[in-house]
């Protein structure tokens, strides 16, 4: 046959070999084909530069920002846990189909998404200068060597520990590893990926109605802010954008009394860049496509808290769980409810239409 879109030529020439991470020939075609749609893309951002860290000063996280030597590059060769191959991959697996069209939308979307909001010269700049987000650690005060909007970022990221923990336990993925290698097991045909770590939600502990309130003064204030000396700048929602000011809430090193939504969202996506960037070293590691299972533990979940305002039901957790699913697809492999009550029934029935029909498929009910 002949090659008229170059789709076996792009196939041959995927980067850093990532045909490993592919199911089949097929997901391999589909992933050049997207490539292709995509040639315009790359080309733009081929021709922009973003400054990181050398190689010789990324290690060392005590020095100051300002000693430290930095290198101008691309954002495809700074960031290839971004751009590369098995981030396409991740896009073209949202899809039960496969469509490369469709990934090659959504993926221009994430790109135009970043660029807006300066993604890559803030927050994964500070992944770069500062290391990867920890779960199993938030510090309790902020790096003397880390710069203001750094340091702001860690103190929102405080106050998400107190009112929606999650961390990285070691115990729970010896206990779920049995369950891993069972269904692998179960399913020889597929080139599955092995989990780098567990991600525990303690949706039991979230304090919602500390976060409402936060985020609901927030909002008040972002508006005033606007109405009074941004009267042309729209409100950037969080479907599509993140404060370009990375942080402007109400904080200080010790209290915050405010959080716009857009900044909440701005905490996260520092986390979720962390996974991404560490999914990334795992996978080429281990040669296999990584995933995060994420644990959701539901013990002394009730109506109230989750249900009891309507605003963090539509105004928070719809915006936030839209938001993840749409520029981080694929970061997960499985959803497990752990210890759920019987008012979860209610509770799910009126959350699931907020979450996407690949995601619905990961849920399973311990």
């Amino acid at each position: 046959a002949i090659d008229v879109w170059g789709i076996e030529e792009t196939r041959r020439n995927l980067t850093t070999d990532v045909t490993w991470a592919c199911v089949n020939k097929e997901e391999e075609h589909r992933l050049a084909a997207m490539k292709l749609l995509l040639q315009d893309v790359f080309t733009s951002l081929s021709s922009q530069q973003v400054q990181i860290p050398s190689t010789t000063s990324t290690a060392s996280t005590t020095l100051k920002e300002s000693d430290k030597r930095m290198m101008v590059v691309d954002p495809i060769t700074a960031y290839p846990d971004v751009y590369g191959d098995l981030r396409l991959l991740r896009f073209l697996r949202k899809d039960k189909n496969q469509d490369p069209i469709l990934a090659a939308q959504h993926f221009k979307k994430f790109v135009k998404w970043r660029q807006e909001c300066n993604i890559d010269s803030t927050i994964r700049y500070f992944i770069e200068l500062y290391g990867p987000y920890s779960y199993n650690e938030v510090s309790s005060s902020s790096s003397s060597s880390s710069s203001s909007s750094f340091s702001e970022i860690q103190n929102v990221l405080q106050l998400l520990h107190s009112v929606t923990p999650c961390s990285f336990e070691d115990d729970l993925m010896k206990q779920f590893s049995n369950m891993h290698e069972e269904e692998k097991a179960a399913d020889s045909t597929t080139k599955e990926s092995k989990i780098l770590n567990i991600a525990l939600l303690s949706v039991g502990s979230w304090d919602t109605a500390k976060l409402t309130s936060f985020i609901q003064n927030g909002e008040q204030q972002q508006q005033q802010h606007h109405h009074h000396h941004h009267p042309k700048q729209q409100h950037m929602t969080s479907q599509n954008s993140i404060h370009n000011n990375i942080i402007d809430a109400n904080t200080t090193e010790t209290t915050i009394t405010s959080l716009a939504l857009s900044n909440f969202l701005t905490c996260w996506t520092y986390i979720y860049e962390s996974i991404h960037y560490n999914l990334y070293q795992s996978s080429v590691q281990q040669r296999q496509l990584s995933y995060l299972d994420e644990i959701c533990d539901l013990s002394n979940v009730t109506l109230k808290q989750l249900l009891g305002s309507p605003y963090f039901l539509t105004n928070i957790l719809k915006p936030w769980m839209k938001y993840t699913q749409y520029y981080y697809p694929e970061t997960t492999k499985q959803i497990i409810f752990w210890n759920p009550p019987k008012v979860m029934n209610v509770v799910w029935s009126l959350v699931s239409p907020f979450v996407s029909e690949n995601t619905l498929k990961k849920v399973l009910v311990l």
